[in-house]
């Protein structure tokens, strides 16, 4: 009688932890799921990630939450998307570079975030003399897209050159536009495609120009709507 009133209250046990699981299962879930439509993203909602650097960030502008194109771009897309802006001031494609994007949390974060749309503009930081290496950065480029198209959930990907740069800089650590147009332009170009990707021309929109870059690189209020009009309409041909 003794092992069978054992046998009894172990099976009683390993039942009520088997459903106290269960219960914290399905309120894990449910938060998860309170918190997801908290910040307006629901099971129908189109995720994009703007991935880049200053320019994406919205470096020169005074109210960067408001006007940086991703902000811009959210507000033309519309309630049946979620815009999120991954960019960070200064990085770069190449991991020799000097703040190499790959290597910032703000890269797993934006792979976290399981985009539907990955909009990928880098480069810019890649012309200073102190960085640039033309094998490696082909190389890294092919790395970073290649971490998102291989997310399980398969985002398309959206390649974007930079802007133009217009200003003539000195030294190892100044940006080199000849070095944007020659080299790091027409390998994007060129690059999206042999890989059949999309590509959003920001280069050629804003040649001629200069207007819409607040210090002849990065984009003011003007450019950065510019920016996300160029982008939306990208999106909405696909």
């Amino acid at each position: 009688m003794k092992r069978k009133a054992v046998i009894i209250i172990i099976c009683f046990l390993v039942a009520a932890i088997a459903a106290g699981g269960i219960f914290l299962f399905v309120k894990n879930r449910q938060n998860s799921s309170n918190q997801l439509q908290q910040s307006g993203i629901t099971k129908s909602t189109v995720k994009v990630a703007c991935i880049g650097d200053s320019i994406t960030y919205g470096y020169a502008l005074q109210n960067r939450e408001e006007d940086a194109y991703p902000a811009q771009l959210q507000t033309l897309l519309g309630n049946g998307y979620k815009v999120a802006n991954f960019g960070i001031t200064g990085r770069t494609v190449a991991l020799s570079g000097d703040y190499p994007y790959a290597l910032e949390d703000a890269y797993e974060q934006s792979k976290a975030f399981t985009p539907d749309i990955v909009l990928l503009m880098l480069g810019t930081n890649d012309t200073k003399k102190v960085n640039w290496d033309k094998k490696q950065f082909a190389n890294d480029y092919a790395f970073i897209v290649e971490g998102y198209r291989g997310l399980p959930n398969h985002p398309q990907v959206y390649l974007m050159t930079p802007p133009p740069l217009y200003y003539e800089g000195s030294g190892e650590n100044a940006l080199d536009k000849n070095v944007l147009e020659k080299n790091v332009v027409p390998f994007i170009r060129d690059f999206a495609g042999k890989e059949k990707l999309p590509l959003i021309d920001v280069y050629k929109a804003f040649e001629g120009k200069p207007q819409w870059l607040a210090d002849g690189c990065h984009p003011n209020e003007e450019g950065a709507k510019q920016l996300a009009a160029l982008v939306y309409q990208a999106i909405a041909k696909q």
